[in-house]
């Protein structure tokens, strides 16, 4: 098996760096942007999706397009375009006061397209038994800039708000474009492959294994975007249905249990002593059984009708 050599180790970390940085500031603002954008004056659930999937038309708009520049003016240059329009991008959202200037914000993010610049890049910079190896360390940075972005967002918006988690973006774009004239290799020339033209990009774009591949890659991500979008909506509902729930399901099992014996054919009766062995008739244990599950249910619903309260105060 062949090792990478220090070039090759330089240019996958340096890359690595460069790529998830950028997705570390455009993952920051997922986890809090529907709760914010409600209280935007323009707020409506059109605008507060389109605001978030709007970056994605920019990248199918122009992610091909800059990966074909970048076979003819070098990956580097289209990178640094790419990522100077993301830049600008955070910056036009964040100087925003409502959705409908966040959505030209994030447009522009998304055609800040530089993934696949990027990929070629890293190719270029490393040898065919290799690349595995290099995409492999690339995918892993992505993996964790997405983890410490779910768990940074929310205290970085109560500091400044989600305006200083656009800038913040935008601050991150100029670092990776920092470290990619800095520190990552300048590969000898690009490899332009024949197929390079879009033509040739129709014709593989066509080809039903890709097609797979993208459909599976197109679903995963629109459940997870709309999973942003959704959860943080529905959670207030969700906890008071949730709680309900679990206090009727309690009340449903005690209720038999407490004013029952065995000779009671009641179905949740008959799963505890299949469970728990035979039940006898416990008067005192049963009078006390009910008071517990009573006062359970009512902290239950008072706790979630509480919580619910709360949370829909926060988004107001």
């Amino acid at each position: 098996m062949s090792k990478l050599s220090s070039l090759e180790r330089r240019s996958a970390l340096t890359l690595a760096c460069v790529i998830s940085l950028r997705l570390f500031g455009l993952f920051l603002i997922m986890p809090v942007f529907s709760l914010y954008a409600q209280q935007m004056p323009d707020a409506t659930p059109w605008l507060i999706g389109m605001a978030l999937g709007v970056y994605g038309l920019g990248q199918v708009l122009l992610q091909i397009p800059l990966g074909l520049l970048s076979d003819r003016i070098g990956r580097k240059p289209a990178i640094t375009l790419g990522l100077l329009v993301f830049a600008a991008g955070g910056l036009v959202a964040a100087m925003s006061h409502t959705l409908s200037g966040i959505v030209i914000g994030r447009a522009l993010q998304g055609m800040g397209a530089v993934a696949g610049a990027g990929t070629a890049l890293a190719a270029d910079l490393t040898r065919h038994e290799n690349r595995g190896k290099v995409m492999g360390i690339i995918g892993v940075s992505i993996g964790v800039a997405f983890l410490l972005a779910l768990i940074l967002g929310p205290p970085l918006e109560a500091v400044d708000g989600l305006p200083g988690l656009f800038a913040a973006t935008s601050v991150l774009a100029l670092v990776a474009l920092v470290l990619l004239w800095l520190i990552v290799p300048t590969p000898e020339r690009p490899t332009v492959p024949a197929s390079a033209t879009f033509v040739g990009v129709l014709s593989m774009l066509r080809d039903g294994r890709l097609l797979v591949l993208n459909g599976s890659v197109f679903f995963l991500h629109m459940l997870l975007t709309a999973s942003f979008v959704g959860l943080p909506l529905l959670l207030p509902s969700l906890v008071e249905v949730g709680s309900l729930l679990f206090a009727n399901a309690a009340a449903a099992y005690a209720t038999p249990f407490a004013l029952s014996g065995t000779s009671a054919n009641v179905l949740a009766v008959r799963i505890a002593a299949l469970v728990s062995g035979d039940i006898f008739s416990n008067p005192g244990l049963s009078s006390l059984l009910a008071l517990l599950m009573f006062v359970l249910l009512v902290l239950v619903i008072g706790g979630a009708s509480l919580l619910a309260r709360w949370l829909r105060g926060r988004d107001a």
